[in-house]
């Protein structure tokens, strides 16, 4: 394998390349983070001495541990910045290999995480970028509509919830200008692919409910399944309601 491929010599190359304060930047945020347990870092250097470099370091550093230990690869990175302009711009200085093959770029808004990453087979780093506009902060926009499409494909995989899938549909059309029955047809024709490209496998343990979605536990009730079935009413999806009542946790994601 030649150097410009063979990840060992690259990541050799990244760590050979910092200069003494960088060195001993990474190596004590490397020790801290995934030797010592903390949490979180803050490398808080003036403008111009390198912080991305400084990442790229400790990137480099925690694959050839694993490559190693035999530790899990690939090492996922999430590059959080203010604006995805500037994201972009940034996140090739992050990725040790060339041809830039590691930045995932659908993954540039939290719900595009469902998406299996393009030529994901043997990566050893994954790289993608969040910023506080499209992923954090909350408001009342319903979103891009292949946000949407996503959220009817994860939900569907449920098995109590494959029942409401024409409701959910028309909780998730939002604005789309389509009637609700060629909307609904739609999403669930490509429900194994929305957006044409294919949701991670079932084995990366991405689910967005816990299975079964709805059980009674905890003390939070929610409304979602009558309302699922208020909206079927509404456009003549069903002809008579059924009381649902269920109770929902959590799950961390």
């Amino acid at each position: 394998m030649s150097d410009e491929h063979n990840p060992a010599e690259l990541i050799q190359r990244a760590l050979d390349s910092l200069k003494d304060f960088q060195r001993a930047t990474v190596e004590f945020v490397y020790d801290n983070l995934f030797r010592k347990g903390q949490q979180r870092m803050l490398v808080a250097d003036e403008v111009g001495l390198g912080k991305t470099i400084v990442a790229k370091g400790v990137i480099a550093q925690c694959i050839r541990d694993r490559l190693v230990s035999g530790g899990e690869l690939p090492l996922k990175v999430t590059y959080i910045c203010s604006n995805q302009v500037i994201a972009h711009e940034n996140v090739g200085k992050l990725d040790f290999f060339p041809d830039k093959r590691s930045h995932d770029r659908f993954a540039s808004r939290l719900s595009y995480l469902a998406f299996q990453p393009e030529d994901s087979d043997g990566n050893i780093l994954r790289l993608n970028t969040l910023t506080p506009a499209t992923s954090f902060n909350k408001g009342s926009s319903t979103g891009q509509q292949g946000e949407r499409r996503i959220l009817y494909s994860l939900l569907m995989q449920d098995d109590q919830l494959k029942s409401f899938g024409k409701s959910i549909s028309a909780i998730l059309r939002a604005g789309v200008q389509k009637l609700p029955s060629d909307w609904f047809t739609e999403l669930d024709s490509q429900r194994d692919r929305p957006c044409g490209y294919p949701l991670r496998n079932k084995s990366e343990g991405f689910t967005i409910l816990p299975k079964p979605a709805f059980r009674n536990i905890g003390t939070k009730e929610t409304d979602l399944a009558p309302r699922c079935y208020e909206t079927s009413i509404r456009i003549g999806y069903v002809e008579e309601p059924r009381s649902v009542s269920c109770r929902i946790r959590s799950t961390g994601y």
